[in-house]
């Protein structure tokens, strides 16, 4: 039974991890591109 249940949460808990190390990069960097994004692309297109 503890076989089991350590084969069934350790999964869950590295995927846990995975995500909780990962967020705030990848909210980061979606929150940051599209903001300098928008300015530069309206002038190139004005020129």
């Amino acid at each position: 039974m503890t076989l089991t249940m350590a084969l069934l949460l350790t999964p869950l808990v590295v995927a846990a991890a995975v995500t909780a190390t990962r967020a705030p990069a990848r909210r980061g960097r979606h929150r940051a591109a599209p903001a300098p994004e928008r300015p530069t692309v309206a002038p190139r297109t004005g020129r």
